[in-house]
């Protein structure tokens, strides 16, 4: 049945868009039924349906879409590992959307990304988070990576929780702040450890890793140095092509 599902996507997108409530509820309720039952291949042909949705013209549509991204807490584990890192950054950027009904929509999809967090710790932090996302410019970053340094964490961090706080990771690591990117390539450096899964990390390595190496040039001695024990932790984490390419931009 799951090659018919994908094929009335566009067709459920449309009836969650609905103004009668009644049609909307059941196209949602369809949805979520969807996402707790597709297969991991079924993931990877929705996702860019899914994405492409953001694109439409009518703002009901990027809602719509929007709605069943955020669905994607409901698949198993595994399948979160592979979309998350996908879906997330579109979401981050619909919450700016100058469409109030987009925006809202946005949000709400990321509260269903964290409310499937395993992470015990990470669960503590998310309303942070999500203000942080919400507010990139604004002092939530530092709040956020204050909270995550100076918790003491027991548990893996899954890949909701990377989810949730790479965004935040990015974002201080792109401040002007010396001492703000300091914080984060030293969470940096302990998320690594506390990743179950080193390969859960890959679709966000590049990105760090570029910032890592733009802090690693910082004039302040102690941030050059923190940045340097996160890029080692990274790369050595990832091992294979990433270890060669930071050795050589080393040299």
């Amino acid at each position: 049945f799951e090659p018919y599902l994908l094929v009335m996507t566009p067709a459920m997108l449309d009836g969650v868009a609905e103004t009668d409530p009644k049609i909307a509820d059941c196209a949602d309720d369809a949805a979520k039924s969807m996402m707790k039952n597709l297969s991991d291949v079924g993931l990877r042909q929705l996702v860019p349906q899914l994405v492409e949705g953001l694109e439409a013209e009518v703002n009901k549509k990027k809602s719509a879409s929007l709605n069943l991204i955020g669905y994607v807490g409901y698949c198993s584990p595994k399948q979160l590992a592979s979309a998350l890192p996908t879906v997330v950054p579109h979401i981050v950027e619909a919450l700016f959307n100058v469409n109030s009904g987009v925006a809202k929509a946005a949000f709400n999809a990321l509260k269903r990304v964290a409310g499937v967090v395993s992470c015990p710790e990470i669960q503590e932090h998310t309303d942070v988070l999500l203000d942080a996302m919400r507010n990139p410019a604004g002092p939530e970053t530092e709040t956020a990576l204050d909270g995550l340094m100076y918790t003491r964490f027991h548990h893996v961090v899954d890949p909701a929780s990377l989810a949730l706080v790479i965004p935040v990771l990015q974002r201080g690591l792109g401040e002007r702040d010396g001492r703000v990117r300091g914080k984060a390539a030293q969470i940096v450096t302990s998320f690594v450890s506390l990743v179950d899964d080193p390969n859960a990390l890959e679709p966000y390595a590049e990105e760090i890793l570029s910032k890592l190496q733009s802090t690693a040039m910082d004039p302040q001695p102690g941030v050059r140095q923190t940045a340097a024990k996160a890029t080692a932790a990274l790369v050595s984490s990832l091992g294979g092509g990433r270890l060669e390419s930071t050795i050589e931009w080393c040299l």
